[in-house]
């Protein structure tokens, strides 16, 4: 950004245009430059990361008689999204489509689905991409899925099952622009035996080459393995799956003691919500080895999403959501991964990853041993330009007010809200300060929802922005205010000051 420089003999400083410029500018900027590019460590297994996930990426709106569109799976990869999910199930003609079951939403081929992954799933961030598959195909069609999947993605398809001898999973920096496939396979000693009888059919079938096939042998060769029926998994389907196999969770014990970390187990928001109440401590250290996906609970038919924090805080990584829905759950997924460049991948703090750090928990307290406290001074100086209501037509004018939020841990989380400003979105000014005292700044991120007060009914959120405490810059910053969907609002600003103090405490 240059500024518009304007001299004199004696003084030298910046005209209005020059300053409004410099306001504007990345240095001014509440978000911390450095995060806007990669510079997170990216050579942790991928259990180490949270990780931006999507529930149900094809519905464009609700879960019963939404649209399925293909334009959805583009929004979310250009969004930075890093695993998109499809519900696969038997088409006409043999060609498998994607679409919510038994309801009335409407059906998109699987391999037009596929072919547009193929060209985004790069175009945002060059770290793997999870292909989340729900699974409803015939063994036959999932003949098809497999030849479609590895047709289209060709060296994109992350096909190495091997594992380092420490059990972890391959980093983010060894997975660069590949896909992974995260579905259920076959077992592991039957997926063999299978390879095994297919490899010695085929054998079988090369020395006969020069002889006519008989009607028999035909038949015999289009009947269904019965192993691949039993399990209902076609052989050429399951090979696709190797570092994101899923399983069913019986016990944090019992996946300790069965799984290694190619096991990712899936939560509804219900049970994964008890187990972070009652066991958030075996929850942190299961996920610090394999994979878990949270979803939403089957009864959202609207598209709601519940609230990921209580999720990030067990340390789950792939804490799915509904993205075509903007409420306030999407905009703090927007704002954790606003960090790191907008990769999609975020670290997780250390006492997340780390086998030897030690967390005190209790059912309402998570932190760390060994951190350090922060107080948060947050002033909200004014604002400049403020949008009218989407869809308001009428020649009301605003009256804004801020409402400040800081979430995370149990004991950090607190909501407060400036004064009223009457009659003026073009320029109002606060001047009020607030405070913040946060325990567990890494798991922190600071919400700003700007209102207009209404008299005759509720409040309506005009803009907001969110973002990682962590990736705050300290002093007199400038706020770009975005829409509830996450949009820039190009001159819409909040103009405020931030100092950042740290003292180690004991809890």
């Amino acid at each position: 950004m240059r500024w518009k420089l304007v001299r004199s003999l004696k003084n030298h400083w910046l005209g209005l245009t020059g300053f409004m410029a410099f306001l504007d500018s990345e240095q001014m900027n509440i978000k911390d430059p450095k995060t806007n590019k990669v510079y997170q460590d990216m050579t942790q297994p991928l259990s180490h990361y949270f990780v931006a996930s999507s529930h149900n990426t094809y519905l464009e709106s609700d879960q019963l008689k939404g649209n399925s569109k293909i334009e959805c799976y583009i929004k979310a990869l250009k969004s930075g999204c890093r695993c998109v999910e499809m519900d696969v199930w038997d088409g006409d003609h043999s060609q498998p489509v994607i679409y919510h079951g038994f309801t009335l939403t409407s059906k998109l081929l699987f391999s037009d689905v596929i072919e547009v992954i193929d060209k985004y799933a790069f175009c945002k961030s060059k770290y793997p991409l999870i292909l989340s598959i729900e699974n409803h195909c015939s063994v036959d069609q999932q003949r098809v899925m497999a030849k479609i999947i590895k047709d289209i993605f060709k060296e994109k398809l992350f096909l190495d099952s091997a594992l380092p001898e420490n059990d972890f999973l391959p980093s983010p920096n060894q997975l660069v622009e590949r896909i992974v496939v995260k579905c259920k396979k076959l077992p592991g000693g039957v997926q063999r035996k299978c390879s095994l009888t297919m490899a010695a059919l085929e054998g079988s079938l090369s020395v006969l080459g020069g002889l006519p096939a008989s009607p028999s042998a035909d038949d015999s060769d289009d009947e269904p393995d019965p192993i691949e029926e039993q399990y209902e998994i076609a052989l050429e389907f399951s090979e696709l799956i190797n570092i994101c196999q899923t399983a069913a969770f019986k016990s944090f014990a019992h996946s300790k003691e069965n799984h290694d970390s190619t096991f990712i187990l899936s939560f509804s928001e219900t049970k994964a919500a008890k187990l972070a109440k009652h066991s958030p401590e075996h929850f942190i250290q299961h996920n610090k080895r394999q994979l878990s996906r949270i979803y939403p609970a089957g009864s959202r038919f609207g598209s709601t999403n519940y609230d990921p924090v209580a999720f990030w805080m067990a340390g789950c990584q792939v804490v799915a959501l509904n993205y075509q829905t903007p409420d306030e759950a999407m905009q703090l997924n927007r704002g954790l991964f606003e960090d790191n460049g907008g990769c999609g991948y975020v670290l997780k703090p250390d006492f997340m990853r780390e086998f030897t750090s030690e967390t005190r928990i209790s059912p309402a307290r998570l932190v760390p041993s060994n951190n350090w406290h922060r107080t948060v001074n947050f002033k909200i100086l004014s604002g400049f330009c403020l949008p009218k209501k989407e869809g308001d037509g009428t020649k009301s004018i605003l009256d804004p007010f801020v409402q400040v939020s800081m979430v995370g841990a149990p004991q950090d989380k607190k909501t407060v809200r400036t004064k009223v400003i009457n009659n003026n979105g073009f320029h109002p000014v606060w001047n009020e300060e607030f405070r913040f005292s946060v325990s567990c700044p890494q798991l922190a991120l600071l919400h700003l929802e700007v209102y207009d007060h209404e008299t005759t009914q509720s409040d309506v959120v005009i803009a907001q922005f969110c973002l990682p405490v962590r990736c705050i810059q300290e002093g007199y910053r400038t706020v770009q205010l975005k829409t509830v969907g996450g949009e820039k609002l190009e001159s819409a600003k909040l103009y405020v000051l931030v100092k950042i103090s740290q003292d180690p405490r004991t809890n």
